[in-house]
């Protein structure tokens, strides 16, 4: 139903509204914008409104499916974020002083 589709929503063959890009959602014919990983949402059950595909509206705010975990931004399965090296801390080199030998 073409006339229900607002803004940038526009109607496809199978008279459903859809967003011109991947970071909008279609909330009542509106495109609206997808929301960030822990930001808030509407909670409403809207499976779209997150950014992450693999994150779903939970208790307010954007989170990750269950057996995905948040990693920079993301959603990334256990095994992938196990596979991640770990961030090393940088050593300070030290340097010694060899006392020098008196005759």
């Amino acid at each position: 139903v073409q006339h229900q589709c607002v803004d940038d929503a526009v109607c496809q063959d199978d008279d459903v509204c859809r967003c011109k890009d991947d970071s909008h959602y279609v909330k009542m014919g509106l495109c609206l914008r997808k929301v960030e990983l822990g930001k808030v949402c509407s909670g409403a059950g809207i499976t779209d409104e997150c950014r992450d595909t693999n994150a779903a509206c939970l208790h307010d705010s954007c989170q990750c499916n269950d057996g995905y975990t948040p990693y920079h931004g993301k959603c990334i399965t256990i095994a992938e974020w196990m596979a991640t090296p770990s961030p090393t801390t940088p050593t300070t080199p030290t340097t010694t002083t060899t006392p020098t030998p008196t005759t």
